[in-house]
């Protein structure tokens, strides 16, 4: 019997990792359908240490998803404003019902120009940007 009992939790365990590989090999399905995100290597991705630069003096308007071991960090460089460089980000830990909300928004000084971010195991690393950054409320429907 309690071989029987083990064998089902081992069965679980497995079935439940398999399943949660196979939302991350496909993470833009965990997002909401208008959501306007593309999950891919960005072209400011350092390749030897799959870091994320952006560059802050150009501020190129972009939007993209970078998935990590146990979620996604999705960034969003909206423009140059009269302070800086608009960027709004946010992120998902283990969370496929997330509908892409970016609960922070950030100026950050142009003069800043090229940064590099790093992944960890649950985001980009954008601890460096916090002073230039607030979290918003998600608006009211």
């Amino acid at each position: 019997m309690k071989t029987i009992i083990i064998l089902l939790f081992i069965l679980t365990v497995l079935f439940y990792t398999n399943s949660c590989r196979k939302d991350k090999d496909d993470i833009s399905s965990n997002l909401k359908s208008n959501s306007n995100i593309s999950v891919v290597a960005s072209p400011f991705q350092s390749p030897e240490t799959n870091d994320v630069i952006i560059d802050f003096d150009l501020c190129m308007p972009e939007r993209k998803g970078v998935a990590v071991d146990f979620g996604t960090t999705v960034y969003e460089v909206v423009g140059k404003t009269e302070k800086g460089c608009l960027m709004k980000y946010g992120g998902e830990i283990e969370n496929p019902n997330w509908d892409g909300f970016l609960d922070k928004t950030c100026i950050i000084p142009v003069s800043l120009g090229k940064q590099k971010f790093s992944r960890t195991s649950v985001g980009l690393n954008f601890s460096s940007l916090m002073p230039y950054c607030q979290t918003v409320s998600r608006p009211k429907k």
